[in-house]
């Protein structure tokens, strides 16, 4: 890793090169190490992003879950997000990025572009956002409380088709859900038995 990227906050000129890196045989979580480590400044920040998203529930199964232009209805679930972090992580933010013809280092933040983004699950879609910034394991299983958290967050995953600890993080609290299941049922059918074992005494 270049001595600027462990030494200095990112910025949108890291982006090529971040890339660069990402393709070169440095390994992998070395660089989303060298990334999570400066994430949490980073997060939303609009003074630093490059691209405004608002995340809108997907239209339909299978629809273009990309759109460039401003959507009309207010502006609730805006995320300032950065090619830098997002790219290397996703495939769907890479084809967005990629789409977009601009110069970050010439526009100011009210300059830069904005796009819709249309997930599954809109409510699930912050925490897996942070994980890919700041790749805090703990703090995306704790958000998966249950079952329809999970199928939220591994419908967004799929959206924007992301790998590696993400889907193991979301495949290891499946296993966790499922063991906490089994052993609720298990209690409740000791439960029951004892209610009908005292039927039988009386």
């Amino acid at each position: 890793m270049p001595q600027s990227m462990r030494e200095r906050s990112a910025s949108p000129a890291d982006n090529a090169e971040v890339l660069r890196i990402m393709d070169s045989d440095i390994p992998h979580p070395y660089v989303l190490t060298a990334l999570h480590r400066i994430g949490p400044e980073h997060f939303n920040n609009p003074q630093t992003s490059d691209l405004t998203i608002q995340v809108l529930p997907q239209r339909t199964p299978g629809s273009d879950p990309l759109s460039q232009s401003p959507h009309q209805n207010g502006t609730s679930n805006l995320y300032h997000i950065h090619n830098l972090f997002l790219s290397p992580q996703s495939g769907l933010f890479r084809e967005l990025y990629a789409a977009l013809q601009y110069n970050t280092q010439t526009t100011t933040p009210q300059q830069r572009p904005f796009a819709t983004l249309y997930v599954p699950s809109p409510s699930h879609f912050r925490p897996l956002l942070r994980f890919l910034y700041i790749g805090n394991e703990t703090e995306l299983r704790d958000s998966i409380r249950n079952w329809d958290d999970l199928r939220g967050a591994c419908a967004n995953a799929m959206a924007l088709r992301v790998r590696g600890k993400c889907v193991e993080i979301l495949e290891g609290r499946f296993n966790e859900l499922q063991e906490e299941q089994r052993r609720r049922e298990e209690e409740e059918v000791t439960d029951v038995a004892g209610a009908v074992a005292e039927l039988s005494v009386l």
